[in-house]
C-alpha cells in the first residue's frame, strides 16, 4: 500500500512539473536568447517563442544579423534549439539546431567554447533564389533545390577569421535571365551541379563549382576575399560558360559574344556590386 501511494505521489509531482514546463511562458527566455546571441556578435530578433520537449525552444520568424556593419541577415521561418544532453553531461556546451528557411530544411550542431564556435551542418532543398542577397538581381531570377553539408570553426564567432569546408549538390534549378541580356529568353533548366568550397584565412576558395543543363554548362574557379561586412567581400572569380546554339540565338546581340557557344568572364567587384569583365 505504501509503495502504491509513493508511486502516485511521484506521478503527481512529475505531471505537475511537466504541465508547468509546457505552460510556462517561453517568451520570458527571449531576452536571455537575444543577449547570448549578442555576446557571440549576432543580433537576433524573434517574433514568437515556445517551449518544446525536452528542454528546447521553438522560435518563429527569426532574423539573424551579424553585428559587424551588415544590413542583411538570415531569415528563418522556424528555428528549434535544444542542448545536446549527452555532451552537457560531460561538461561540453553543445546545441542542436533545426531550421526551416528558404524553402528547405537545415540542421546543425553548435559547440560553444567561450566566444569561439564550432559548427557542423546539413541542408536540404534550399532555394537560393529566396536569399535576400540574390533577390531582385538585374541579371537573373534563380530557383534551386540545393542540398549538402559542411563545417565551420569560428574564432570569436567571426566568419572572416574562420575556417571550414562545404560540399553541395544541386538537384535541380531554373534560371530566368534578366532583360539586361534579352527581353524574350525562356527560363533555362539546370539539371545538376556540384560545389566544393574551402574557407581559410578570410578567403573562400572554389575547389570545384560546376552546373550543367540541356542548354548550358557553367564552371567557376577563383576565390572570394571576405570582409567584416559580407556584402563588401571582394570577388576574384573566373566563370566559363558554354551555351547551345538555340540559347545563344535567343540572347540576340548578347549571344554574339559567345564564340562557338563559349565565353570566359572575369568577375570582380563585391558581392553587392559584382563587375563583369
Amino acid at each position: 500500500m505504501a509503495t502504491t501511494i509513493a508511486i502516485y505521489i511521484v506521478f503527481f509531482i512529475v505531471a505537475c512539473l511537466l504541465f508547468s514546463y509546457l505552460r510556462f511562458p517561453a517568451i520570458v527566455f527571449k531576452p536571455v536568447v537575444v543577449s547570448a546571441a549578442k555576446d557571440l556578435g549576432i543580433n537576433m530578433d524573434v517574433s514568437q517563442m515556445d517551449l518544446v520537449f525536452p528542454l528546447g525552444l521553438s522560435m518563429t520568424d527569426v532574423e539573424v544579423i551579424p553585428q559587424k556593419r551588415a544590413r542583411r541577415g538570415i531569415h528563418l521561418e522556424k528555428l528549434n534549439i535544444r542542448p545536446a544532453l549527452i555532451s552537457s553531461i560531460f561538461g561540453n556546451e553543445k546545441y542542436i539546431l533545426k531550421a526551416m528557411a528558404y524553402g528547405g530544411t537545415s540542421a546543425a550542431e553548435v559547440g560553444v567554447y567561450g566566444k569561439d564556435l564550432s559548427v557542423s551542418f546539413t541542408f536540404d532543398d534550399l532555394n537560393l533564389g529566396e536569399v535576400e542577397l540574390l533577390k531582385k538581381r538585374k541579371w537573373f531570377v534563380l530557383s534551386t533545390a540545393l542540398s549538402g553539408s559542411g563545417n565551420l570553426e569560428l574564432p570569436k564567432g567571426l566568419l572572416i577569421k574562420g575556417s571550414g569546408d562545404l560540399d553541395a549538390k544541386l538537384n535541380s534549378g531554373i534560371v530566368k535571365l534578366g532583360k539586361i541580356f534579352a527581353p524574350d529568353v525562356q527560363p533555362v533548366i539546370v539539371s545538376s551541379g556540384t560545389a566544393r568550397l574551402k574557407m581559410r584565412g578570410g578567403r573562400i576558395e572554389f575547389n570545384r563549382f560546376e552546373v550543367a543543363g540541356p542548354q548550358l554548362s557553367i564552371k567557376v574557379t577563383g576565390s572570394i576575399n571576405l570582409t567584416s561586412a559580407p556584402r563588401h567581400s571582394r570577388l576574384a572569380l573566373t566563370v566559363a560558360i558554354n551555351l547551345d546554339k538555340q540559347l545563344a540565338e535567343q540572347l540576340g546581340p548578347m549571344g554574339m559574344i559567345f564564340s562557338e557557344g563559349k565565353k570566359t568572364f572575369r568577375v570582380g567587384g563585391t558581392l553587392q556590386d559584382p563587375i563583369l569583365r
